[in-house]
């Protein structure tokens, strides 16, 4: 990133999913359920008052850029109910998140974490997919088996901040939306190979 130095008395900010060799770094955590309604409600005056406040967070998974498509869309439609785009986020959360999104493409929750997974390796691709037949957390070795891969391949996706590790439970999870999205990339043969796996172990 040398070449992005910016002049004397100015600042740069570089974010990325993966690691970065920086002489200053932060790692962010994901957004808790209070911090996910306080953004909501900043950025829509009117989810300050709502009741399903908290359930849309929970519907966008906590992702800010989600949060953040949601809210525009509840900011520019004044008129629709609340509850009434709760309903629809229910049904189809990811075209919704796309219509929301507007005629920008680049918008879209499934074009931005799209092109994060097109950043992988094959192998990578692969277990991600497959990971996404686990309804729940799971453990390193029922990961390593359902995905066929290796514990490295695990701890790659978690660096690449599309697998959560919880170290308390040393137990992996998947992001709601990664996995809807992976998913929807499933073969019918990787899913039937998934799911018995699953089963099995």
């Amino acid at each position: 990133v040398a070449a992005l130095n910016p002049p004397p008395g100015c600042a740069l900010l570089i974010t990325s999913r993966s690691p970065i060799s920086l002489s200053t770094s932060v790692t962010l955590d994901p957004l808790s359920a209070e911090e996910s309604v306080a953004f909501l409600a900043s950025a829509c005056p009117r989810l300050a008052r709502s009741a399903f406040t908290s359930e849309i967070a929970d519907l966008c998974d906590r992702q800010p850029f989600a949060l953040e498509i949601a809210a525009g869309h509840l900011l520019h439609n004044r008129s629709e109910p609340i509850e009434e785009y709760v309903g629809k986020l229910k049904t189809d959360r990811l075209q919704q998140l796309a219509a929301s999104a507007g005629t920008d493409s680049c918008l879209s929750v499934e074009t931005v974490f799209s092109t994060s997974l097109e950043r992988l390796s094959d192998a990578h691709r692969q277990a991600l997919r497959l990971l996404s037949v686990m309804p729940s957390d799971f453990s390193r070795d029922a990961g390593i088996n359902v995905a066929n891969c290796d514990g490295k391949i695990l701890d790659d996706l978690v660096g690449a901040k599309l697998l959560m590790f919880r170290d308390a439970e040393s137990r992996f999870a998947t992001h709601d939306l990664v996995r809807e999205i992976s998913g929807k990339q499933l073969s019918d043969s990787e899913q039937q190979m998934a799911r018995e796996r699953h089963a099995f172990y």
